[in-house]
């Protein structure tokens, strides 16, 4: 469901913390962030595993800092809900559209130019955010009754195969939803990609429309605001540097070890969802996606980044973090209220540092 939420969602997010065990002759680092609104602050009290906020300066402590308020003020901003969806492992679908006259509608099932049954599906168009026109299509068949007109409205075919990468220059890549009531929905990822880019199994982020207050009727068709990761308005992003310090060794498994929600639980709470996007240089970008109503506080949660982290200094990790509210969760359109007050915190953890004293 589309709408808007006020962000005053107060976040304390624990970024990094090893952990020893029994055979490790030392405790390794604990770092801390706290977001306040939008003001970030991490702390470290390890020489083990630095932080950064601008993989400049290493320090046991760094800072962000914005306007940490969102209200309903006109001249202050708002979060808006957002979901994320996946391109099929096969590809994209490159579609093909007619606009009905009484001509073309005989053509498609509908003589005259007027409904009934067993005709072509019949679609209008609606605006696409990425695409900027009116580039995605809504089927609209099961609207019409008997007689009535379908001139103005579009019938859509595919081309037969899927593109998993762009292989077909200046061209409206699109994916489809069918909905619960059968209804089959295009939505528009945009133009923009380079011949040759990859398009199968990326992620997609937007928001749709739901017809009822009582659910989110998260199968109907969404308007794609951004590939790969959700954009400013639709969540709240802080990115993070790791590294190994200065005559350290190599290290295993940097990963998420554990996320937990706490504080004043509300209809938004079970919504909120984070993205975790991690890079470095030589290795292929993981991304992980936590959901707190799938998740919990974790414990299932696939956190691994990557298998290992170079010591010594010799390998920077950043972590692009991506905080926002889920609009396919029913409780994301708040029945009782569009405020929040909660405590996210996350851990990042590596084992494998083994030094003789």
């Amino acid at each position: 469901m589309k709408g808007r939420i006020v962000w005053v969602f107060w976040l304390v997010v624990v970024l990094a913390s090893l952990a020893a065990t029994a055979s490790y002759a030392w405790l390794a680092m604990n770092t801390t962030a706290g977001l306040r609104g939008l003001e970030v602050e991490l702390e470290s009290d390890s020489l083990y595993l630095e932080i950064s906020a601008d993989a400049e300066e290493y320090h046991k402590s760094v800072s962000f800092s914005r306007p940490a308020v969102y209200s309903l003020d006109e001249n202050t901003s708002e979060l808006m809900l957002v979901s994320y969806g996946e391109v099929p492992l096969n590809g994209a679908l490159l579609i093909y559209r007619t606009q009905l006259d009484k001509e073309k509608a005989s053509d498609y099932g509908y003589p005259g130019g007027v409904f009934k049954e067993g005709g072509y599906r019949l679609y209008r168009p609606s605006d696409s955010r990425i695409g900027g026109g009116k580039l995605n299509f809504v089927e609209v068949t099961d609207t019409f009754s008997v007689g009535q007109s379908v001139v103005g409205y579009y019938v859509i075919g595919e081309y037969a195969t899927p593109y998993p990468t762009a292989s077909v220059a200046d061209r409206y890549y699109y994916v489809k939803t069918v909905r619960d009531n059968g209804c089959v929905d295009y939505s528009c990822l945009g133009n923009k990609f380079k011949l040759g880019e990859r398009l199968a199994g990326r992620k997609y982020w937007g928001y749709a429309s739901s017809t009822s207050f009582d659910s989110s009727e998260s199968s109907n068709i969404m308007n794609i605001v951004s590939m790969d990761t959700p954009i400013e308005d639709y969540c709240l992003k802080r990115t993070v540097f790791l590294r190994n310090a200065v005559n350290t060794e190599d290290a295993q498994d940097l990963r998420i070890s554990s996320i937990s929600i706490s504080g004043r639980k509300s209809d938004l709470t079970d919504a909120i969802g984070i993205l975790f996007v991690a890079k470095s240089d030589g290795r292929e970008t993981v991304t992980k996606v936590y959901s707190h109503r799938k998740h919990g506080n974790s414990e299932n949660f696939d956190g691994l980044l990557f298998s290992d982290l170079r010591g010594d200094t010799s390998e920077v990790v950043t972590v692009d973090i991506y905080v926002y509210f889920d609009g396919k969760d029913d409780n994301a359109h708040s029945r009782a209220e569009f405020f929040t007050a909660n405590t996210v915190k996350v851990n990042f953890s590596v084992d494998g540092h083994e030094y003789n004293y």
